[in-house]
């Protein structure tokens, strides 16, 4: 055999270990995964919203009698039916938190928001309407069943609130003053574990003067006017930015700011959402980056859409190289894995087992153990929702 031929088969040797190792990587870092169909409530389909990280998962159901009602599932007891609420037999349910709150919507019929609160430790029901006003919109809502969102007031459908069970509501419209002329109302939208709740006022077309309350303290401005409020973790450490469209995120921790000094090769949607361990996670749909105050690391995205991520930034996402806005997008996407120890990988790749289907749809969402809840067509005709539960090594 030729020297020539030699170097060109141990080259071949070379790059075929390698890819195995890649494959192999792969395939370990990333666990096999156990697929359960949730299965409906004596109807066809069925459509999973959310999970917790218990692996309750809540959503909603055809049943046997043509209706639509919100379901609660879990492990031990399978899928339970939630029943109606306001009389409307075309209801959903949205969120669970981990104790076990349940957010249920049965606004559909009239288009209005007409939102319950169902407690699934007591069997208890709270009707958001009564406690809090007419279109009350839930936009977080804690283990501690302490709530944040907007209600109808006076025909302002942004009044801001804060709701719970031994306090009642709390009018942010009427209990905190404009930090300058000018400013409309707050906006209050996330509520971490402590209690602390972050917002921004409203301004001339744009999110100004971000800041943190809780029912304790009051409330706090975090940074110069100039700034907006994004997330908050359960250790109270916030992201934010500025309203111009350079891209100004800044940190907050205990008092002290941080710019996080990122460039973006595109501007669609940024967000940056500060994970449980106090990292950054930035992403505008072309890149991702996950930022510390002394590193940063960088994934292209590009063509990945509605990524969805826990609290350590493991998350699940659709990506397609077709443009979103073209007829073909639907049929054309697959389903991407994240890790940031690790990077993407198809779902393709992974090793599931359990029940067959023939493709997973646009609605996702992971939990902290890793756990994947959505929907999936079991065949042409039929959607159920599933579970896809990391198998234990």
């Amino acid at each position: 055999m030729g020297i020539n031929k030699k170097i060109v088969l141990s080259v071949i040797a070379v790059l075929f270990v390698i890819t195995i190792l890649i494959l192999s990587f792969s395939r370990k870092s990333f666990p096999e995964y156990q697929f359960t169909d949730l299965g409906t409530l004596g109807g066809e389909f069925s459509y999973a919203n959310a999970i917790n990280n218990h692996g309750c998962v809540v959503g909603y159901s055809h049943t046997e009698d043509d209706k639509v009602h919100p379901f609660y599932w879990s492990i031990e007891d399978g899928m339970i039916d939630i029943g109606e609420f306001a009389g409307e037999d075309n209801c959903t349910a949205t969120t669970i938190t981990d104790s076990g709150f349940v957010v249920i919507n049965a606004g559909h019929r009239n288009f209005d928001l007409r939102l319950f609160i169902w407690d699934s430790n007591k069997k208890k029901v709270y009707d958001m309407q009564k406690e809090v006003g007419k279109n009350c919109n839930i936009k977080d809502i804690n283990n501690s069943c302490q709530v944040v969102g907007s209600f109808e007031l006076d025909g302002n459908v942004n009044t801001s609130f804060y709701w719970d069970q031994k306090n009642g509501m709390i009018n942010f419209n009427k209990t905190l003053s404009p930090p300058e002329e000018g400013h409309i109302h707050p906006t209050v939208f996330r509520i971490n574990e402590k209690g602390q709740a972050i917002g921004n006022w409203y301004h001339g077309g744009s999110m100004r003067h971000g800041f943190i309350w809780d029912i304790d303290n009051g409330v706090k401005y975090l940074h110069d006017g100039n700034f907006s409020v994004q997330t908050i973790n359960n250790k109270g450490q916030v992201t934010g930015k500025s309203p111009s469209p350079s891209a100004n995120w800044f940190f907050w921790d205990n008092g002290k700011v941080q710019r996080i000094d990122i460039e973006l090769d595109a501007f669609e949607y940024p967000w940056a959402q500060v994970l449980k361990d106090g990292r950054v996670l930035v992403n505008d749909r072309t890149d991702l980056i996950i930022w510390t105050p002394s590193s940063q690391k960088r994934y292209q995205t590009k063509g990945l859409y509605g990524l969805e991520h826990n609290d350590y930034g493991h998350g699940v996402g659709l990506y397609s190289t077709v443009p979103r806005n073209s007829e073909d997008w639907r049929r054309d996407y697959s389903i991407l894995l994240f890790q940031p120890e690790i990077g993407f990988v198809h779902l393709s790749q992974l090793s599931i087992s359990g029940d067959p289907f023939e493709r997973i749809l646009n609605k996702l969402a992971i939990n902290n153990k890793g756990q994947i809840a959505g929907n999936a067509q079991i065949n042409e005709d039929i959607t159920h929702a599933f579970v896809m539960t990391p198998k234990l090594k």
